[in-house]
């Protein structure tokens, strides 16, 4: 049984000094290229689509700005971003498309406005827990689960590692898990992972 689960985000447009950004000022037959250092010479190691949103900015250098693409973290011109507000999910107060993952051992959790499905770990694996109910400002309150069963507490933070590559996203997750004991003769017990969330880029 799920017991609660802590998330700690960025805020609606900054992540500590950092911020979500869109595309900008590209035609739409061209990209924009994630360096591997903050300089033009430096090798291409991804790319945004023209209209690419929401992209997570962790730090700015002299007119560049570090993301994660492809699964590594690089860097970008700033002439070619623009300060986006994502599309919030009015239930829970979080951007929509919200999604965590974590590894070892490998689990996911999707949101949506009324449910969070969740997949990967024994103990709930493709379990779908209705939202109870929601409450706090945006991106720092909680959530209750499944009638109370579970609840995410939301604090601020800034970036968080996926232990497997070294992409860098703006939210954090720790998911805790109450074991319901056979019988009143055993006590509870706790299991709890760990990992990483984000709002995945699109480009449209």
């Amino acid at each position: 049984m799920l017991s609660f689960f802590v998330i700690s985000p960025a805020s609606a447009e900054q992540i500590g000094d950092v911020g979500y950004y869109r595309v900008a000022h590209v035609a739409d037959d061209d990209m924009l290229m994630v360096r591997a250092k903050p300089s033009a010479a430096a090798d291409q190691i991804g790319s945004f689509g023209p209209h690419a949103k929401p992209i997570e900015v962790f730090e700015t250098d002299h007119g560049w700005a570090r993301v994660s693409a492809n699964g590594r973290t690089g860097w970008v011109s700033m002439a070619y971003l623009a300060p986006y507000a994502p599309r919030m999910n009015k239930t829970l107060n979080l951007p929509e498309g919200f999604q965590c993952w974590g590894t070892e051992p490998f689990w996911s959790a999707k949101f949506s406005e009324s449910e969070v499905i969740l997949s990967g770990v024994e103990t709930i694996s493709g379990d779908t827990l209705a939202i109870d109910s929601a409450s706090g400002a945006p991106w720092k309150g909680s959530i209750s689960l499944d009638n109370g069963t579970g609840k995410a507490i939301i604090h601020a933070t800034r970036s968080c590692s996926d232990g497997m590559s070294d992409a860098r996203y703006g939210w954090k997750v720790s998911l805790t898990f109450r074991q319901t004991p056979p019988d009143s003769r055993t006590s509870l017990s706790y299991r709890i992972v760990r990992g990483c969330c984000r709002v995945p880029p699109k480009d449209q």
